[in-house]
């Protein structure tokens, strides 16, 4: 097999089309990609593939295979699940099939109860917000509050509400040479990033809070609940790396709906502030081996920030 057009094309000849079906699945389950064909006879390509054939000028014969969305996936051929990775198709071990399979559940995992030891003065900060931005919530009594904003589903704290006000999770900065610590996501955002951002452009604040936000959408808290930030010199940006692969839609439902009414983010459907829109130098990379997304984000204006902060 030869790959000398990057990682998402391969080249098959007639001897090697055995290895179609595995390559194909391997494509549909991580980005897409392309199959050259010496002939299409037979393609024997599962059938909740998406996938086009172009005929090439040379009388070759080009495969375009579609990422599978990620509440369809994983696809599998006997019984096995392949990723494409740097060029590579891998068989899923045990670990990767599990999380592809429980995040095709299509359910919110921020919904379920836990027992947490909750904050009091951030979810006062956060009814305080709330209150300030919205109507229809000055009469309700605290229980009634916190259910209508989504900490509680019934008589439970959500997983959602412990990530946000709760003790399940550390944050951690360095900067110069003060430590910050967090212990949950709104002390995260009220108390560590404006000490990361309070020096920077308001465009290069604005790419760094919504990068942030992003991150703590999108994670799978699951996974894993570390989130890192990483400041690097040559050229001066922020790196962001957080456990999951992007759906393209928000994968944390219930915080998105904390978010958009304390006033932390204004989502659109999908759950994503457009960074790209008017920063051309933003950048986003998944790994699909290890099941995590990676954001650059360049900086300016930065007389004070560390030469790295970890998060």
């Amino acid at each position: 097999m030869n790959h000398n057009l990057g990682d998402d094309t391969c080249f098959l000849n007639d001897d090697e089309v055995n290895k179609l079906p595995e390559i194909i699945c391997a494509f549909a389950n991580s980005s897409g990609g392309i199959v050259i064909l010496d002939s299409i006879s037979e393609l024997n390509i599962p059938h909740e593939i998406e996938y086009n054939v172009q005929e090439l000028s040379d009388g070759k014969y080009a495969v375009h295979v579609q990422p599978l969305k990620w509440n369809r996936r994983p696809a599998m051929i006997h019984d096995r699940v392949y990723r494409r990775v740097e060029g590579e198709n891998i068989i899923s071990g045990r670990y990767a099939r599990s999380v592809m399979s429980m995040d095709a559940l299509n359910s919110s995992r921020d919904d379920f109860p836990v027992k947490a030891k909750l904050d009091e003065e951030c979810m006062n900060e956060f009814r305080a917000s709330v209150l300030s931005l919205r109507t229809g919530y000055e009469n309700l009594n605290r229980n009634e509050f916190f259910r209508r904003t989504f900490i509680y589903s019934g008589k439970y704290l959500t997983f959602a509400g412990a990530l946000m006000f709760g003790k399940i999770m550390r944050v951690r900065a360095k900067v110069n040479d003060t430590k910050i610590e967090a212990y949950n996501i709104w002390r995260a955002y009220t108390d560590i990033l404006p000490r990361l951002t309070h020096k920077l452009s308001d465009r290069c604040a604005r790419a760094f809070r919504e990068a942030f936000i992003n991150s703590l959408l999108h994670s799978d808290y699951n996974i894993s609940r570390f989130i890192s930030l990483k400041i690097k010199p040559n050229p001066l940006r922020a790196v962001i790396d957080n456990p999951a692969i992007v759906r393209g839609v928000t994968r944390n439902h219930r915080l998105q709906k904390i978010f958009v009414l304390s006033g932390i983010s204004k989502c659109n459907n999908e759950g994503i502030e457009r960074i790209k829109l008017y920063d051309p130098k933003f950048k986003l990379e998944q790994d699909m081996l290890n099941f995590r997304v990676r954001a650059s984000i360049p900086l300016e204006g930065v007389e004070t920030l560390p030469d790295v902060i970890m998060l």
